[in-house]
Order: structure tokens, then sequence, then C-alpha cells
């Protein structure tokens, strides 16, 4: 009988922390762990405030996650954590000390557990190409997670050497079909790639302890229906094209809802909904990951959007999905793998804020073909993109590639 594997997932994430990245990873490596398989998830402790006792414990409270999955924390210095604030040289030589001893535990976990199937996954490209460059020899237990092509387009030298290293890993696992077809013109004939679609914790929308009567209040949306959206607010997101959306809606009987968000990206927000003349805009800031399907329940419709060739399967899209709500998103590459244009979702041109607010209107206007478009994607999320069943898919393509 195969025994159990042996996963050390490294990351450089701060965990907790407010990124989809860091709810990723961690909900991953519970999945994994609940399915039998032993995980151990390593990361630094840049922080000054972070509980030296019951980290687990504080940070499965923080996910909404139920087993514990071994966390390593590589504690330093209040010396080193400020070097590490400082940037620059001193960054760089902090790192450098992390990238040491992530190798130093991950040899000595491959020698404890000699002659087990052992697994060193990854989705981070500083420490793979750190791997790659210190410590070449264990790119054969690397499972290479890649979620965005553009950022390992590296031309020259550091180019070759990377894809030569990508090359070599034990499988490179994408999270869209439209990735994988990228990767293999990239990297040629011979190169294990398999598709491994992001997911969303079910199990956080069965029970749902405050009343959404009461938060409707609390919000102030009155009898508005409610138009939302979930995530950062960065720059590059451009949210504001959902602002423009909504501006064309035309209508006074709805609110835009944003959940998330750092304190300078609502303020920059908020400055162009004055500077167009949209009100009815409400931000909430940031929501702990375990609380945001309570506000996904207050929504009349889910929306999503990402400029183009930057988010290939956001993890919002599967929440919005168990969350039984209508979903409007962008008809882009690796969101159109799962979202199906009039199936689960209306999907609109990612190019065209009109388009977008007529994908709105036709839900505002249509309740059947709401409620429709939302129990079919839930249906397609509990039975396709839970958190166990991107766990279970990992571990299929493991036992292919582990030997």
């Amino acid at each position: 009988m195969r025994s159990s594997p042996v996963i050390v997932y490294l990351s450089m994430a701060r965990i907790p922390g407010r990124s989809a990245h860091t709810i990723q990873i961690c909900r991953t490596c519970d999945a994994l762990t609940s399915l039998g398989a032993r995980v151990y998830l390593i990361v630094p402790s840049l922080s000054l405030n972070l509980p030296r006792r019951s980290d687990l414990e504080a940070i499965l409270s923080y996910y909404g996650l139920r087993c514990g999955f071994h966390l390593i924390r590589l504690r330093m210095s209040k010396i080193f954590i400020k070097l590490s604030e400082m940037g620059g040289l001193p960054s760089i030589f902090v790192n450098f000390l992390l990238i040491v001893q992530f190798l130093l535990l991950t040899l000595a976990l491959k020698i404890a557990f000699w002659g087990r199937r052992f697994f060193l996954y990854l989705r981070g490209r500083f420490i793979f190409s750190s791997i790659a460059m210190l410590a070449p020899w264990l790119l054969r237990d690397v499972v290479f997670e890649v979620h965005n092509v553009r950022r390992l387009m590296l031309h020259g030298w550091a180019g070759k050497v990377k894809f030569s290293a990508m090359r070599r890993c034990r499988v490179i696992i994408t999270i869209a079909s439209y990735l994988k077809r990228i990767l293999q013109k990239l990297l040629g004939v011979g190169v294990n790639i398999e598709v491994v679609h992001d997911a969303a914790n079910a199990s956080l929308f069965e029970k749902i302890g405050l009343n959404v009567d009461e938060l409707r209040r609390r919000l102030r949306l009155g009898d508005f229906k409610v138009v939302m959206y979930v995530g950062s607010l960065y720059s590059w997101k451009k949210p504001e094209f959902i602002v423009d959306a909504f501006k064309l809606l035309r209508r006074n009987d709805v609110v835009l809802v944003f959940i998330g968000g750092l304190d300078e990206d609502i303020s920059r927000v908020k400055s162009y909904c004055e500077a167009i003349g949209v009100d009815r805009v409400i931000f909430t800031g940031f929501i702990k990951p375990r609380n945001v399907p309570i506000y996904l329940k207050l929504a009349d419709i889910l929306v999503h959007y990402t400029p183009r060739g930057r988010g290939f399967s956001p993890l919002k899209i599967f929440e919005y999905m168990c969350a039984r709500k209508p979903i409007v998103a962008p008809n882009s590459p690796g969101v159109n793998e799962v979202l199906r244009d009039g199936v689960n979702a209306l999907l609109y041109n990612p190019e065209s804020p009109e388009d977008m607010a007529y994908k709105i209107k036709l839900i505002l206007d249509d309740s059947e073909l709401g409620f429709k478009l939302a129990e079919q994607a839930y249906l397609d999320a509990i039975n396709k993109y839970t958190f166990k069943a991107r766990a279970e898919r990992i571990l299929k393509v493991l036992n292919v590639y582990g030997g």
C-alpha cells in the first residue's frame, strides 16, 4: 500500500495575511492534511506583533480552517526584522538568510522522512529561483504552482536559467488550461504540466452565525439592491472600472458595496467616485476571510473585474459560486474555463464597462435568470471547486509523478 506523501510547502507570505494568496495557501494545506497527507507549511516570521503561542490555532480560526497541518515559522531577531523593512541590500541579505534556513529545514525533513514520498511545494518565484541557483538537486522534488506567466517572462540569461529549472521540476501545476498552453509553448515537450483550478471553502457557507438582516442594518443598506465586489482595490486591478459600470446603470434602487481594500486604496476609489458624481457606494474595508461568506449573502449580484492578462483564476469567483448569488464577470482566459456565459454566470467584454452594466441590468430585471445562474454556479462549486476536490486532484497528480 502506497504511503501518504510528505509535502513541504515553502512560502515567503506573511501568514496570517490579508492577501488572497495566503488564503489559498492555508486552505490548500488544510485540505491536503484532511486527506491524509503530512503537510509542513514553512513561512518567515517577519513581524514583531505575531503571537508566539497558539500560532496554528489562531491561523485556523482566522481562515476558517478545520485541520491542523504543521506550521513552522522561521523566527528572526528584531534587528533582522528591521533590516527586512529597510528594502534594498539589507532586505536582500535577510531574504538570503531566510532561503538558507528554508533549505536547511527542507533537507532535515527530507532526511527525517527518507523512504517516504517527498514533495517540495512552491508557488513563489523568489523561492523557486533561489532553489534553482543554490540547490538545483532539489528540483526533482519540486511541485511548482504557477498562477501568472507574465511574471515568469524574463529575457536573456535569467529567463534561460528559470525555464531550464522549470523543465527539471517533478511537475508544474497551473490554475488554468490557458496557462498550461502558454507554458507548453515556452518549455517545449516532455515537461510535466497539469491543471488544478482554484477553489472555495464551501463549509464556511454552511454555518453563518451573524444575522444577515442585522448586517444590512449595520451597513445601512435599507431596501436597496446590492451589487458587491470582494477583494483588494489595488490600482493595477482598476476597481474604477466597476464604478464606471455602476454609474452607467442609472438606477436609484441599487447600491455598490466594496468588501476589502487598504485604507489608501479605499481613499483613491472614493475620490474617483466623487470626481465622476457617483454616490451610493459603500466600503467596508478589510474583512477576515472566515467572515466573508456573511457579507456575500447580502448581495443581489456579485461582480468581478481584473484587467486582461492579470487574473486567470481569481479565488473570489469560487467563493461567489458557493454564495448562491448570480455572478457577472469578464469573459477572459481562465475565468471563462470556470464561468460559462448564460449557464452559471453572465460574462461581459472586459474592455467595456457598458457591457458590464448591461449584464448587471439583465439580472436586476430578471430574477428568474439570476436564480438559474446562481443555482448552477453553486452546484458546480460544491461538485468540482471545493478545496477538498482541489486537494484530491493535487494528490492524484502527485501519485502519477511521485514514483
